[in-house]
């Protein structure tokens, strides 16, 4: 009979313990339920609030900027460096109208459009609140032409390629200018890509010529119509009066005050200069002609 007991007793216990641990998982469970609950009500509330709040400063931006008339662009202003571009282009080539809001100008592709055209070396796009838009340019000076057998466009300063000649709202005056820029013969075909700098040294070398020559501190009174670049490590000029010197690529300066002190002598002599040789250093070949003769 105490066996039975005990093992009666032990049995219930068991059966205590089990429905214990019904009961905890069952309080476990609910308070599961009861956070999962609370989560997706907070989870509600804060998309329900955001969503207010986006369509609030929604309304917000809409009524006190873009739709707000004291925002509306009443003047336009074009500076530019240069005459290639006028103000009514410009803003015609961007679309702009003086009834847009000044506020929805994007500005980055206002730049980016200008930036593209090959006249354009650098823009500026600024606001001046409440009313007025703001457009800088800095012009791309043509400074030669550049040409590559048919190829021939032409350079600015640094080197970039452009074609102004396709334009076709260039005037006569402007189409002539330039025409008659100084040309660079025997340019590299893979140098003609639009908007992208020549590699070749020797055309860099070109136009730092023409700048020198620009400056008239050296070469006063000479003009330079081209400068042939085909060979490697050299310059070939021709003057206007038909001079042709031969300049090596280094030290260029030293080279220019010697062709600067043989045309001081030959003018003295009423003689010009045919043909002059500065590659080879302190030494250098000259051949002259009568002043009075024929250029070639």
């Amino acid at each position: 009979m105490k066996l039975f007991s005990r093992r009666k007793n032990r049995a219930i216990r068991l059966d205590l313990r089990a429905i214990h641990a019904n009961q905890r998982a069952r309080i476990r469970a609910q308070r599961r339920t009861r956070l999962l609950g609370l989560a997706l009500v907070g989870g509600a509330l804060l998309v329900a609030a955001g969503w207010g709040t986006w369509r609030g400063l929604r309304w917000s931006a809409r009524h006190f900027f873009a739709e707000n008339n004291a925002f509306r662009i009443r003047d336009i202003s074009v500076e530019n460096t240069g005459d290639l571009l006028s103000a009514d282009f410009v803003v015609d080539y961007l679309r702009l109208a003086r009834d847009q809001n000044l506020l929805g100008i994007d500005i980055a592709r206002i730049r980016r459009d200008l930036e593209l055209r090959p006249e354009v070396e650098r823009a500026e796009v600024g606001l001046a609140l409440p009313d007025r838009l703001v457009i800088r340019i800095v012009e791309r000076v043509p400074v030669a032409s550049l040409a590559a057998g048919s190829l021939r466009y032409q350079v600015d300063r640094r080197g970039v390629v452009m074609d102004l000649l396709s334009l076709r709202r260039l005037s006569e005056a402007q189409r002539k200018t330039i025409e008659d820029l100084p040309l660079i013969t025997g340019a590299a075909v893979a140098d003609m890509r639009i908007l992208r700098p020549v590699i070749s040294p020797e055309v860099h070398r070109a136009l730092a010529l023409f700048q020198r020559a620009d400056r008239g501190d050296l070469l006063a009174g000479l003009d330079l119509r081209s400068v042939d670049v085909s060979r490697k490590g050299f310059l070939v000029v021709t003057t206007d009066d038909g001079c042709r010197a031969k300049l090596a690529m280094d030290d260029l300066d030293q080279q220019l005050r010697r062709w600067a002190a043989v045309l001081r002598d030959a003018r003295g002599r009423a003689l010009r200069v045919a043909t002059i040789d500065l590659s080879l250093g302190m030494d250098v070949p000259v051949t002259f002609a009568a002043a009075t003769s024929e250029a070639p």
